[in-house]
């Protein structure tokens, strides 16, 4: 990123501009500027981005500070961040490996990845279609499994495609 850009973006940033915030520091990220990086990450909470918050809650939830983790992860999720919504949904489900001391908790997960699949979020519509094929954690229903995945398909995932193809085939068969 040339000089003038980076005091253009600067300036921006420091107007609270949230998503100029986050350029800056994806920008120093790339370039191996870590401790930019953390001060473009802390301005960017500072204005509230939901984007900072779920990086955040990452980074909090990779460094084993599960409470944090999960405090700005919900703070992003209510700013209507679907990335937060869908690691939330799986995390009460359990479905995150390494991290089984958040607690299972059916409603909350369910209720996070419907949302996440509700604002688009391609591997949410992907889990909620996987469930609903297998009847995991929600009853069996091949109708709701396919339209689940026609969701994530719509967005390019290839994995829904072929679960998809799965779940016409074996309809098809009964029927």
């Amino acid at each position: 990123m040339s000089l003038t850009l980076r005091n253009k973006l600067d300036a921006q940033a420091k107007l609270g501009d949230g998503q100029t915030c986050m350029d800056l520091y994806e920008a120093y990220q790339n370039e191996s500027g870590k401790q930019a990086a953390a001060d473009w990450l802390e301005e960017a909470l500072d204005s509230n981005s939901s984007s900072a918050q779920y990086i955040a809650g990452i980074l909090d939830l990779n460094e084993s500070r599960i409470d944090e983790g999960i405090s700005f992860l919900t703070l992003s999720a209510t700013n209507d961040n679907a990335q937060a919504m869908n690691v939330l949904g799986q995390l009460y489900l359990g479905n995150v490996v390494g991290l089984e001391s958040v607690g299972f908790d059916l409603e909350k997960g369910m209720d996070y990845l419907i949302q996440a699949g509700c604002h688009g979020c391609a591997d949410a519509q992907l889990i909620l279609g996987k469930c609903f094929y297998l009847g995991q954690w929600v009853h069996k229903d091949n109708l709701m499994s396919a339209l689940w995945l026609e969701k994530a398909v719509e967005q390019g995932s290839q994995d829904a495609q072929k679960l998809l193809d799965e779940v016409l085939m074996i309809s098809t068969a009964l029927n």
